[in-house]
C-alpha cells in the first residue's frame, strides 16, 4: 500500500513481503479528550515475513502507532513520522522479533517511543478464527538494530515506572496466570528464550522521562555507541544503554 491518505487503520495478516510506504494515516483521536474514540493504531500487523513499513506519517492513535503481535521476522521499520499516540511502536501479546531494523523513526507527543514485551506463553497453531496462527517454538527477541530513532515531546505519564521505551521479553512465565484462555497454550521454558544480539546505535530517547529500560538478560542488548537518554531512574531497573545525558 502507497501513497494513499487513509483514516484509521491498516492491518496485515501473515504476510511476506508486505509494503506499507508513503501513506498519511489519521486515526481521529483526541489526546485532550483521553477517550478510546477513534482508531486505536495507525497499522497493526500480524505475523509477517520482509515487511517493510516506511515513509508513513502517523497521527492521533489512541494506544500505538504501529502495533504487531506474533512474529515479525526480517522486518524494515524506517523513516516513519509518529505523533499524538500513546505508545509510538511496540508489539506484545505473542510478540517475537527477530531479523527486523528499525531506523530513523521520530515519535512525539507520545508516552513511550518504543514498548515490546511478550504478554502471554507459547501458542499453539492454529487458534485463530482462520486456523492459520504458526505455533510459537520459542520467545524471540534477536538479532535486531535499533539505529537513529528520535523521541521528541513526550508526555509524561502518572505511572512512576514509565520510560522512554520498555523491551520485556522475559516476564515471570514461572507462573501460569500469565497465561491467556487459548487451548493448548504452553510455558517457555529457560532454553525456549532466544534474546540476544539487539543493536542500539545514535537512539535519542529523549530528555523528560526515565532512560530505556530492558526486562531481559544483558546480553540481549548491545550497546553500538551514540545513544541518548535521560539519567537512568530508581524505578527502571534492567537499563543496559550508557546513554550520554541529554540537553
Amino acid at each position: 500500500v502507497s501513497g494513499q491518505i487513509v483514516a484509521g487503520a491498516m492491518v496485515l495478516n501473515y504476510g511476506t513481503g508486505s509494503q506499507v510506504i508513503n501513506n498519511q494515516i489519521n486515526g481521529g483521536w483526541d489526546p485532550v479528550a483521553m477517550t478510546d474514540i477513534g482508531a486505536d493504531d495507525g497499522i497493526i500487523v500480524s505475523d509477517e515475513a520482509g515487511l517493510n513499513i516506511s515513509g508513513n506519517t502517523i497521527t492521533n492513535a489512541w494506544d500505538a502507532g504501529i502495533e504487531w503481535t506474533g512474529n515479525l521476522n526480517g522486518a524494515i521499520i524506517q523513516d516513519n513520522t509518529i505523533s499524538n499516540v500513546r505508545i509510538g511502536i511496540g508489539g506484545w501479546y505473542y510478540s517475537n522479533v527477530s531479523g527486523s531494523q528499525f531506523i530513523a523513526n521520530t515519535v512525539s507527543q507520545a508516552e513511550t517511543m518504543f514498548y515490546q514485551a511478550r504478554t502471554y506463553c507459547l501458542r499453539p497453531a492454529g487458534w485463530d478464527l482462520k486456523h492459520l496462527m504458526p505455533a510459537d517454538t520459542d520467545v524471540l527477541w534477536n538479532n535486531n538494530l535499533y539505529s537513529g530513532n528520535q523521541f521528541i515531546q513526550p508526555v509524561l505519564q502518572q505511572n512512576p515506572y514509565s520510560n522512554a521505551s520498555m523491551f520485556n521479553f522475559a516476564f515471570a512465565f514461572g507462573n501460569p496466570a500469565v497465561c491467556s484462555s487459548d487451548p493448548g497454550e504452553t510455558l517457555p521454558t529457560p532454553s525456549d528464550f532466544q534474546m540476544s544480539n539487539n543493536v542500539f546505535i545514535n537512539n535519542d530517547f529523549g530528555v523528560a522521562l526515565a532512560a530505556p529500560a530492558f526486562f531481559s538478560v544483558g546480553s540481549a542488548v548491545i550497546d553500538g555507541g551514540g545513544n541518548v537518554c535521560s539519567p537512568p531512574s530508581s524505578s527502571a531497573p534492567g537499563n543496559y544503554l550508557n546513554c550520554q545525558p541529554g540537553n
